[in-house]
């Protein structure tokens, strides 16, 4: 008689439940990696979409955000693409909020005044986003210890990078 006894099931059950228990801990480092990652690319996306939302609509466009920590961020243009109420900047209560991005993870920034702000040519405004040859390049970045393959994005005049966030050096290690 081949059957398979109630014991002979327990014991597997017991053997999966095992393993499954050893397994959680790195499936919740993996999936932390992953919403890493996965922030930073959304970052990313969305810092190119606010520089050729300036350039394609000939006026100035970023992304603002409340302050530390940063847990979502929002696309701004001047006035409105009509060109009405357009001053130079993304301050005013008038400007033009395109949409809100929700982050899985919080992230920090150096950047002064909790924006990132292109000029209508597209470039990186220097002024607004202090960029300067003493501070090249600005960063919004994962804080804490990682090992993700990109946990920062660094924004320069004219480029934005992914890369993976020094501690020791608070510093974006472009990749």
């Amino acid at each position: 008689k081949r059957g398979v006894t109630f014991l002979e099931i327990m014991v597997v059950i017991a053997i999966v439940a095992i393993l499954a228990i050893l397994a959680l801990p790195s499936l919740g480092e993996w999936k932390r990696k992953f919403d890493i990652e996965t922030t930073i690319k959304t970052v990313f996306n969305a810092l190119n979409e606010a520089r050729m939302t300036a350039f394609s609509q000939k006026r100035v466009c970023g992304l603002v955000w409340s302050g530390a920590p940063i847990t979502s961020v929002s696309l701004k243009c001047d006035g409105l693409p009509d060109g009405t109420n357009q001053d130079g900047d993304i301050t005013d209560a008038t400007d033009q909020v395109l949409w809100t991005k929700r982050f899985k993870v919080p992230l920090q920034s150096d950047f002064p005044n909790n924006r990132c702000v292109f000029t209508y040519k597209g470039f990186a405004d220097s002024i607004e986003n202090g960029l300067s040859d003493a501070t090249p390049r600005r960063h919004l970045y994962y804080g804490n210890e990682s090992d993700s393959e990109y946990s920062c994005v660094a924004v320069s005049l004219v480029r934005i990078k992914m890369g993976e966030w020094d501690l020791d050096n608070n510093t974006c290690i472009l990749k």
